[in-house]
């Protein structure tokens, strides 16, 4: 035992001395750091407040939040019947029933007496636009319809907040041109708030659009009348289209003709007047006389001296 306790009493100092330091380091931190009800050093001066962030005055949410999603739904609808005149009464009836009204109407005649094709534009409210295509649809035989659907969500977020924006620049401005003093300030003060109200006077207009559009939904109607033609003969349809394809081709080739006809004249012209240049050059050297390309040549038959 007694041989143990001085082996063991190297390490026990060791550790006696590191736990001893570990608990000044500890005591020291407590010292220096702050207190929990003190400030930190960035803090605001005293009487100073932080300002919370402005909620939009519209009380809707940026797009990442959860306001209502806005909307636009507009249709088109075209609807057979036996008299598109009556049944274009018919549609001004329906819609005026359910709160709409006809923007546009417009009549068109194809052929001399046969029935006119009317087609009619027509706004309703928003959350009554199925019924009212099911009304419209049953004024006949329904023969297409179509809804569209757009999210502006966005589009309107955008356009309340730059109106925001514009508000709070023009009244910064006004104040402005209280503390203008010379002539040449006040001009520069008054066109640049014109030219903000005037931007500012677009954005709402564009706004209005929005809120109409999304309130409203607009339906075009195309009233047309059932066809009456005969089953066609698919021999005399054969025929009729091979005899069109040939006078399609006939006339190419007539006013292929008539384009090249110019050109061939003037390569003709040209061609002969080669021709003759170049046979006249040839033909001039084989009807020379012998005797006058070389008169120093003497004549066999003239006796000598």
């Amino acid at each position: 035992m007694n041989n143990a306790t001085p082996s063991l009493r190297g390490p026990l100092r060791t550790l006696l001395v590191a736990v001893l330091a570990l608990l000044a380091g500890f005591t020291l931190a407590a010292c220096t750091s702050p207190t929990s009800g003190s400030l930190p050093d960035y803090a605001p001066e005293s009487g100073a407040t932080q300002a919370a962030p402005a909620a939009p005055a519209d009380g809707t949410t940026d797009a990442a939040g959860s306001a209502e999603r806005q909307v636009t739904r507009t249709a088109a609808l075209t609807v057979t019947v036996p008299d598109p005149t009556a049944a274009a009464q018919r549609v001004r009836e329906v819609t005026t029933g359910l709160g709409g009204y006809v923007t546009s109407e417009q009549v068109t005649t194809l052929n001399a007496g046969a029935q006119p094709t009317a087609t009619l534009t027509v706004s309703v409210p928003a959350d009554k636009l199925d019924q009212v295509l099911t009304d419209l649809a049953g004024i006949g035989e329904l023969a297409y319809r179509q809804v569209d659907a757009t999210d502006v969500t966005d589009a309107i977020i955008d356009v309340d907040a730059r109106i925001r924006t514009l508000e709070a620049s023009i009244a910064r401005i006004s104040a402005l041109m209280e503390r203008a003093g010379t002539v040449t300030e006040i001009a520069q003060v008054e066109s640049e708030l014109s030219s903000r109200q005037a931007e500012l006077e677009r954005l709402r207009a564009q706004q209005a659009a929005y809120a109409t559009a999304v309130e409203r939904s607009t339906i075009t109607v195309t009233l047309q009348t059932p066809s009456d033609a005969v089953a066609a003969n698919p021999f005399l349809d054969a025929f009729a289209d091979s005899w069109a394809a040939v006078g399609a081709s006939a006339r190419f080739l007539l006013l292929l003709v008539g384009a090249l006809t110019p050109f061939a004249l003037v390569g003709g012209l040209v061609a002969g007047i080669t021709w003759l240049v170049v046979r006249r050059r040839v033909r001039r050297p084989a009807q020379r006389d012998p005797q006058r390309e070389d008169p120093q040549r003497e004549d066999p038959q003239t006796p000598q001296p």
